[in-house]
């Protein structure tokens, strides 16, 4: 049949089988290889399918654009053999309608420039429109031609071998299907790369339509930011990296700046001093600094329990010196007892603890 079936990573195609004369049609929602032959999986929708009877199999052209991604595939592995060396080799792979994953054998995460060299690599070769050849050869002819063979593979005397432009970029054994040219592609664009395991990495990316959907929703957000921050397009990085910096220098004076009272009053149990306060801090962040202030001042054994209110929130730290975690007292518990009141939750440590 003209469906492909599921292997080599790619999957399966989708379609419908018809009846010649009109009264049966049946979808196709897999394909599956059995030996030499293979089976559809069938989904009727209307009539019967009889055995002979003479039908007419519709591949599925949406489900089919996973050629596109398959073609991409080969573009993508010859590209990072070029840009990271030979010792890359395929180690897995998924190619779909929507998207293509590509496993390969390399030891260190690939930086940003190695992805935008790699990722301009293959769309040379898109822009360049090269013919895709599918041709039957031996594999004795196809070794001597240089072509990639996944490794553990099991070929046989004859083998099919696809070769993009002259073969010299990218030739490669394979039993999937592709685009006739490498132009029908459009567009390729990285989407991950990520570690798959030890010594392999992964890449997914998207072609066609796809990615040229995402480059749009990039767009729009990039306009969308722009337009808040009051600036063109190409100055959003370098606004958001300023009012990142500022938003540091800030935070580090407000904790710098952070007021102790004084005249905090204490009160003592069993030895223990403590003291309650509710403080008005800008940053919850400062709290610890603030806690560390009193707690110096009132000395060992002692328990601080801090409470920031804000605009319906409320913020809890308490702290305890290691001689009052001796007598008994645990920060956690502290801070659990005071949640409870205000309507929140927290935890922590028994020298520290924080709630809200």
């Amino acid at each position: 049949s003209p469906f492909y079936a599921t292997g080599g990573g790619q999957v399966a195609d989708h379609g419908t089988v018809e009846c010649a004369d009109g009264d049966c049609r049946a979808r196709v929602v897999d394909v599956v290889r059995l030996g030499e032959d293979q089976a559809l999986v069938l989904e009727p929708i209307e009539g019967e399918l009889h055995e002979g009877e003479r039908v007419i199999a519709r591949v599925d052209p949406a489900r089919r654009l996973t050629e596109r991604n398959h073609t991409a595939t080969h573009l993508l592995h010859a590209a990072l053999r070029e840009r990271l060396g030979t010792h890359v080799r395929q180690a897995g792979s998924y190619v779909g309608p929507d998207k293509l994953r590509f496993d390969f054998t390399h030891g260190a995460p690939l930086t940003e420039q190695e992805l935008r060299d790699v990722e301009d690599a293959v769309n040379a070769q898109i822009i360049a429109d090269h013919p895709v050849r599918a041709l039957t050869t031996t594999l004795q002819e196809a070794r001597r031609l240089g072509a990639m063979a996944l490794f553990g593979e099991k070929y046989g005397d004859v083998v099919r071998m696809v070769e993009i432009g002259d073969g010299n970029w990218s030739r490669e054994l394979c039993g999937g299907t592709h685009v006739r040219s490498t132009g029908v592609i459009g567009v390729f664009k990285v989407t991950t790369e990520t570690s798959s395991a030890a010594n392999v990495r992964r890449i997914e990316a998207i072609t066609g339509e796809v990615a040229i959907e995402l480059l749009r929703r990039h767009d729009r957000v990039l306009a969308e930011a722009a337009q808040v921050l009051r600036t063109s397009p190409d100055q959003v990085a370098d606004i958001a990296a300023e009012r990142e910096r500022k938003r540091r220098e800030l935070e580090k004076g407000s904790q710098r700046a952070a007021p102790v009272d004084a005249s905090f009053e204490t009160v003592e149990l069993d030895g223990v001093k403590a003291a309650f306060e509710i403080k008005q801090v800008d940053n919850p962040k400062a709290l610890p600094d603030l806690a560390d202030r009193i707690k110096n001042k009132l000395g060992d054994p002692s328990v601080v329990v801090i409470g920031v209110p804000g605009e319906g929130r409320v913020n809890l730290l308490v702290t305890a010196t290691p001689g009052a975690v001796e007598r008994g007292v645990k920060a956690g518990a502290v801070v659990k007892a005071a949640a409870q009141v205000v309507g929140g939750g927290g935890g922590g440590r028994d020298t520290m603890a924080q709630a809200g």
